[in-house]
């Protein structure tokens, strides 16, 4: 991933030197839980191995992998052989009855793991923002719009609350996934343990805070990678759902809201007078790549009997790449919402225009109530509501002969904001109760 879309923690977690760390540490628990089953047990041994986990270089360590790697061509024996450099004898043991597969994927799983609750603990703060944003424009009417026409009017705070919902439930998705991708195995080159032993497995697996694979094969299956992928990409969908409706609303018809501007911001090089809504786009762009990797990642699934390695090269590149971008994405939207200027009287000036028309189904609604049949009473209102008169919607209606059939303080009532928002506490009080239920992500 370039520079530009990289976040320090998902840097971290996928770095070259956590990897190899990672995979001594996998290494570790499974010689850790091999010997306590083992005829001669050596509990030196394995203080010692424990002490260099802190005390390797592991930045130097990846330098010497990649020269044993250009002479073997293969980056697991390259990691051993740079371990025996390392440790010398106590090496010995190390990867006994392995094969690599149990290693990368292992360490696979635990880093994807880290990297999971580094999404969701963004989600969490993406989430309260989003929350707080909607409660603090409660009550703000603003137009209602399906199709890209006026609609009937709403609220900004439930405008808000319906994208919170979206995340809450793509939080639900990424830790279910986060369960499914949380696993590892010690079963050996076909998974049949010819080498290894079911319980050490459970036991060492243990040790990482992984459950074991039911049956692999040689490596774990890949309809689990491809549910981290495709939960991510869902959510790459309602990040760009949001976007885009910042970007339609700072449209320069509507200017209902806007993204933060600084006193020192340039928004065209050309013209001085532009606001573009950058963020919003480079939101939309971004969440294109997240989808891709899906596409990569249930392509994956198929590999060639009990192994293949097609999926190596496409992982090594959207693993990082995929949490780097959404984590970077999620942080940038936090920030968005969270200064995201709202103008109120705008949102009440382009209600204005289309005055009591909004209100055209409460008055339908009305009349079948009166004893209309709904086809004679849609036509009623159609014809007033699209006539071209200078007159109002409500003169036109009772010109219609409604008065017959509505008295006036009846019909008034039906051209009203208030019947088109008198549910918004209802719908603030449900998404409190989704918030209430969170649970936090799997330790």
């Amino acid at each position: 991933m370039i520079r530009r879309y990289q976040t320090e923690c998902i840097n971290k977690i996928f770095s070259d030197d956590n990897k190899f760390r990672t995979w001594y540490l996998v290494e570790l628990a499974y010689l850790r839980a091999y010997l306590a089953h083992a005829d001669k047990k050596d509990p030196d041994l394995l203080k010692r191995l424990q002490h260099r986990v802190d005390t390797i270089d592991w930045k130097a360590f990846v330098l010497r992998v990649s020269d044993y790697e250009q002479e073997v061509r293969h980056d697991v024996i390259a990691f051993l052989q740079a371990l025996e450099d390392e440790l010398g004898e106590d090496a010995r043991l190390i990867h006994l009855g392995l094969t690599s597969s149990d290693i990368v994927d292992t360490s696979g799983a635990f880093l994807l793991k880290a990297a999971c609750k580094e999404i969701i603990a963004r989600l969490d703060e993406l989430i309260q923002i989003v929350f707080e944003k909607a409660n603090l424009h409660r009550g703000v009417v603003c137009l209602g719009r399906t199709h890209g026409q006026a609609a009937e009017p709403t609220t900004f705070g439930i405008k808000l609350l319906t994208h919170l919902c979206e995340f809450i439930r793509c939080r639900k998705r990424l830790c279910e996934a986060m369960t499914g991708i949380s696993v590892g195995k010690f079963s050996g080159a076909v998974g049949v343990y010819a080498h290894t032993d079911p319980m050490v497995e459970n036991e060492a697996l243990a040790i990482l805070g992984l459950n074991a694979e039911t049956v692999a094969t040689q490596v774990v299956a890949r309809d689990r990678y491809a549910e981290v992928f495709t939960s991510l990409a869902i959510l790459a969908g309602s990040v760009e759902r949001m976007a885009t409706e910042i970007r339609l609303l700072m449209h320069g018809q509507l200017q209902e809201v806007f993204e933060p501007f600084n006193a020192r911001q340039k928004g065209s090089s050309a013209m001085p007078h532009k606001k573009n809504p950058i963020l919003s786009e480079n939101l939309t762009g971004l969440m294109r790549l997240i989808r891709s990797y899906a596409q990569a990642a249930l392509e994956n699934q198929a590999l060639w009997h009990e192994r293949d390695i097609a999926h190596s090269s496409v992982e090594r590149v959207i693993i990082p790449d995929a949490f780097s971008v959404m984590d970077f994405a999620l942080t940038r939207l936090c920030g968005l919402i969270e200064h995201l200027v709202v103008d109120q009287e705008r949102m009440l000036q382009n209600l204005r225009p289309y005055a009591d028309v909004l209100h055209s189904q409460g008055v339908m609604l009305a009349l079948v109530k009166k004893g209309l049949m709904r086809k004679e009473a849609y036509e009623i209102v159609q014809r007033a509501s699209l006539a071209k008169n200078s007159k109002s919607f409500a003169q036109n209606l009772l010109d219609a002969g409604v008065d017959r059939r509505l008295k006036q303080e009846e019909l008034m009532s039906c051209l009203t904001d208030n019947m088109a928002i008198r549910h918004e506490d209802i719908l603030f009080e449900r998404v409190k109760g989704l918030m209430n239920h969170i649970q936090p992500a799997q330790q």
